[in-house]
């Protein structure tokens, strides 16, 4: 154990700023270390590393809709930011000046991900459902929802994350339905376009 000696005479006010500089060192040795919950490179939506990378300049404060979370997908909450909008990105900005405060959700979609079968029993907000769990869900993160009006239960899990050769973010993925009490699986591919948006590439 380390002790401190201090020599000759402190006044209180010396001594408050040793304190106050000790504990900026500390600090920030600790502000140097990485994270440990950064969010995934995929996911520039949410973002961090974009804040971190641009220059600091005023822009609205940016509000991330949460739609997944303990693993399953909010569709009551998704559909009220939707707004019964498809296949866009999801934004609104409201109030003034540098007061303005923009909401978004990421996660939209571009067409269809899911086809076959499985993807003519999802409406528009299952659809949308897989663009969340794309952007936000870790490989081998299983996520369900419910649909209540067709009583289909969904679960959707990302199986594998890597570059596309023009750089950008691709994710394959598996979605399971049951549907009349018969399982069904399908397995596809989607990249998340440079204006955010993820596309069914297979």
């Amino acid at each position: 154990m380390t002790s401190i000696r201090w020599f000759g005479r402190t006044s209180p006010r010396s001594a408050r700023r040793h304190l106050a500089a000790a504990l900026a060192a500390i600090l920030a040795i600790a502000w140097a270390a990485p994270a440990l919950a950064d969010p995934p490179p995929w996911a520039p939506a949410r973002g961090y590393r974009a804040q971190q990378a641009a220059p600091r300049v005023h822009q609205p404060d940016i509000v991330v809709a949460p739609v997944i979370d303990f693993g399953t997908c909010y569709r009551e909450r998704l559909g009220q930011l939707l707004g019964g909008a498809a296949g866009a990105a999801v934004g609104s900005q409201f109030g003034s000046g540098d007061g303005q405060v923009a909401a978004t959700i990421g996660g939209a979609i571009i067409g269809l991900l899911v086809g076959g079968s499985v993807g003519r029993s999802m409406d528009e907000l299952d659809q949308h459902c897989v663009g969340q769990v794309l952007e936000y869900a870790e490989d081998g993160q299983a996520v369900d929802w419910y649909n209540p009006d067709s009583g289909v239960p969904y679960q959707v899990t990302p199986t594998h994350t890597y570059q596309g050769a023009q750089g950008q973010y691709c994710r394959d993925y598996t979605t399971m339905v049951t549907i009349d009490g018969l399982n069904q699986q399908r397995v596809g591919t989607a990249c998340r376009r440079s204006d955010g948006l993820w596309e069914l590439v297979s």
